[in-house]
């Protein structure tokens, strides 16, 4: 998330930063704070999210996951990005980008049975979240909204200097993995946002 802002901040895009506590653990030059914002948000909750994410949003980057440190998967990366995606809809926000993760569609391979004990059931939420995700925008009414999602499965993350995102090599579907720095996962994610 925190590599979300910095992306949008150098495309020159206005963002709020969103997180339970409203606070942003990063840092943002001068220059930049007039484009910047934070808000309070708890994407296990509906209501918390229709209350930020309103009709003058021009999209959404869902970059929340559980964290090390423990906490609901299902809560988080399922009903999180459902919550999200509820709330786009029903403000009309054009376009909603959801960060999940390579190999969600694999559950036989070995990534995704460590990835899914070590995150207490990580994997299987996140691809629940795409699912439910994907059928909210699949609605005849929201079809004709014309609203849309992408949704972005990187391999293991990085930090550190990007490569960027002309030099990444992209796929449909989830049969590649690798590993690849936030950054260009973000910068990825920013260019997701014009995405017919």
């Amino acid at each position: 998330g925190k590599e979300c802002v910095y992306a949008l901040l150098r495309d020159g895009r206005s963002c709020i930063a969103t997180s339970r506590s409203g606070s942003f653990s990063g840092e943002i030059c001068s220059d930049d704070s007039k484009l910047f914002t934070t808000a309070s948000a708890d994407v296990a909750s509906y209501e918390s999210l229709s209350k930020v994410l309103t009709k003058d949003i021009g999209a959404v980057i869902f970059a929340a996951s559980v964290g090390t440190k423990g906490g609901d998967a299902f809560a988080v990366d399922r009903d999180g990005v459902v919550n999200a995606a509820k709330a786009c809809i029903a403000a009309e926000i054009p376009r909603i980008v959801v960060v999940s993760s390579g190999t969600v569609t694999r559950p036989d391979s070995a990534v995704y049975k460590l990835l899914n004990t070590v995150g207490k059931g990580i994997m299987e939420a996140k691809i629940q979240g795409e699912d439910g995700l994907r059928e909210l925008y699949a609605a005849p009414a929201v079809l004709e909204k014309k609203l849309g999602y992408s949704v972005i499965r990187p391999g293991g993350l990085t930090t550190g200097e990007g490569v960027g995102v002309t030099s990444l090599e992209l796929n449909q579907g989830d049969n590649k993995s690798g590993r690849l720095a936030r950054a260009d996962v973000a910068s990825l994610c920013v260019k997701c946002l014009d995405s017919a």
